[in-house]
């Protein structure tokens, strides 16, 4: 799993959201997502808040070990669904 963080413009959230309501169900800016996700979702970020100015922001993708779904004990990549 890869827990993907990005730090963006305030005025950017919207077309983030927007752009990511098709890879996963559940938008914030911080979301963990199995592995083969962790780029398409990262991609779809970078696109979506760029401005080409600086301070559009970074991306960090930073390896997660496990989930656990509190309610059914359920983990791994299991437990993200």
């Amino acid at each position: 799993m890869i827990k993907v963080e990005a730090l963006i413009r305030p005025q950017k959230l919207d077309e983030v959201k927007s752009a990511l309501s098709d890879l996963i169900q559940k938008v914030k800016i911080e979301v963990v997502v199995p592995d083969e996700q962790a780029r398409p979702v990262a991609e779809a970020i970078a696109k979506a808040a760029a401005t080409g100015e600086i301070g559009d922001g970074k991306i960090f993708l930073i390896p997660v070990l496990d989930a656990i779904r509190i309610r059914t004990g359920e983990e791994g990549n299991t437990a993200l669904m």
